[in-house]
């Protein structure tokens, strides 16, 4: 079965935390990361809380206050893979959208736990800092 929206839910959540360490536990190494910067192989715990530092202090940066995550696509490829696309919107403390995105996932099951195997940040609709 598919993850549901609260894995999404509580990845987000992991990101108000400010802390690399704790987005962890929804990665499923080795994984890759593909953004407008390029592609990033993550081998090991600390190549991705290199590749997290930078984008948390930036969030941290426009006073992140809630993100909204809403799942508008997933598929099922067998028991054990997934595939699902979620739309990220970033708020300030003061409610103010600063950022959204979507963000497309490759799923495996471990442990009977989702992880992360392959992200690509997708079309960026806005982001003012």
């Amino acid at each position: 079965m598919p993850p549901s929206s609260s894995f999404f839910r509580s990845y987000a959540d992991a990101y108000l935390a400010f802390e690399a360490d704790r987005l962890l536990r929804f990665y499923d190494l080795p994984s890759m990361i593909v953004d407008k910067r390029g592609d990033h192989l993550i081998v090991q715990e600390a190549d991705l809380l290199d590749y997290m530092r930078p984008f948390l202090y930036r969030l941290e940066e426009n006073g992140l206050g809630r993100i909204d995550p809403e799942m508008s696509a997933t598929l099922a490829l067998d028991e054990d893979a997934c595939f699902s696309s979620v739309r990220y919107r970033f708020f300030s403390r003061q409610q103010q959208m600063f950022g959204d995105f979507v963000a497309h996932y490759m799923l495996t099951a471990r442990d009977k736990n989702w992880r992360i195997k392959f992200a690509k940040v997708g079309q960026v609709h806005s982001w003012t800092s």
